[in-house]
């Protein structure tokens, strides 16, 4: 089975959106002739998880994960809207949710997507494979953090490191 990649975007201050959910922060470095791997990430990605509320802001931008792969959408309110993607919208413990999209997904990546209280989740329960952490030059001051309340400490191991002449940097880690 596949990992569990969280692959994702935080400003230099430690936010993946504005305090309405908007990323529109980040559209200068998407307009900058990289994509920063994102292309090659998702050609390996079987399935993706996500929030309700991620799932809600990332169908306003035009995206639901990886086009024509399951998505699992973590929510405690019923069914959403229906797309041309396979959504199942569930509400389970993380490691059962892991091991759903694990299977979905065979032998590529799942992608967790966020936010970031599905991240924390995920983190604590030791569900979380590999770390592409790309950091963001900008300080939004106010926002949706990453790392929103507490959970257990975790140490990291230091995989790859990559900058890119915009200012964003890669950060890959694994569970130490």
């Amino acid at each position: 089975m596949g990992r569990i990649v969280l692959y994702i975007a935080v400003s230099l201050d430690g936010y993946i959106a504005r305090p309405d959910g908007a990323v529109d922060w980040l559209d200068p470095f998407n307009d900058q002739g990289t994509d920063y791997g994102y292309a090659e990430f998702v050609r390996g990605v079987g399935a993706s998880i996500m929030g309700r509320r991620t799932w809600e802001h990332s169908m306003a931008y035009g995206g639901t994960g990886a086009p024509g792969k399951p998505s699992f959408v973590l929510t405690r309110q019923g069914p959403g809207p229906v797309t041309q993607q396979p959504v199942h919208y569930v509400n389970l413990p993380v490691p059962e949710l892991a091991s759903q999209a694990r299977a979905s997904a065979g032998a590529s990546d799942v992608w967790l997507i966020g936010g970031g209280d599905v991240a924390r989740q995920f983190s604590a329960a030791g569900q979380i494979d590999l770390y592409r952490i790309f950091v963001i030059p900008v300080l939004l001051g106010n926002g949706l953090p990453l790392w929103p309340g507490s959970g257990p400490e975790q140490a990291l191991r230091l995989l790859h490191s990559e900058s890119w002449h915009t200012g964003v940097t890669e950060l890959r880690y694994q569970p130490a």
